[in-house]
Formats: C-alpha cells, structure tokens, sequence
C-alpha cells in the first residue's frame, strides 16, 4: 500500500518523529521538555534565591548559637568553666569509643566464625 507511492511505512513513522521534535525539544533524557517539567527562568531564579536566602539563615542561625555559648561560658566562674570543661572531654572520650548496633556486632559472619574457630582449637588442647 505505502510501496506505490514511493514512502514506506518506517519512512512516515520518522518523519512524524522529526515533525515532532521540532516543535517539542527533546532533551538529554530523550524525553521532550514538555513532559520533564521544565521551569521559566523567573521560577528558576526564584528558587535560587530562596535557597540562598534559607542558607543565610542557617548561617546566622549557627553564629547566634555560638554566641550565646560563648555568652554563657563568660557567665560563668572560674571553677565552673573548669568543671564544663571536664565533662566535656569526658563525654567525647565516652561516645568516642560507641560500639556499633548489637545486632549489627552479632551477624557478622567473618569474626563470629574465626572467634568459632579460636574457641575449638582451646578446648581440643585441653
């Protein structure tokens, strides 16, 4: 049917294909811009500026933070610095040694099954 005319059926199929990708661009996905959402430039820029103004924000928020530390540290008497101080190499030293999940330790293949082995060798001398 499509051979008398000197087309074929594969030739029209891309001819639809290319007719529609010029009026959709096609992006590097493959998938015309239309169906990826894209964005205006205003948007674009709009969320670019929120973003920076939230990481402003943060970034004050941290410095705030640290001054009032700092604040409540100078508020503070000798003694009691001393002491804060203490307790706080104490407890870096305590959660620097943090063992992982229990059962994380328990399922272990490779050191239960050396430990295992240990164990046999000791009580086979014995």
């Amino acid at each position: 049917m499509f051979s008398s005319c000197g087309t074929s059926k594969q030739s029209l199929s891309m001819r639809k294909i290319e007719k529609h990708s010029k009026k959709n661009p096609v992006g590097e996905d493959g998938l015309p811009v239309a169906v990826r959402g894209s964005e205006s430039k205003q948007v674009r820029q709009a969320k670019e500026k929120q973003q920076k103004r939230q990481a402003e924000e943060a970034k004050e928020a941290e410095k705030a933070y640290k001054d009032a530390i700092t604040r409540h540290r100078a508020n503070q008497t000798q003694e009691m610095r001393d002491r804060m101080d203490r307790n706080l190499k104490e407890t870096e030293k305590r959660h620097s040694r943090d063992k992982e999940f229990f059962l994380v330790r328990w399922f272990k293949p490779k050191d239960s099954i050396e430990k295992i082995e240990k164990m046999r060798t000791k009580w086979r001398k014995q």
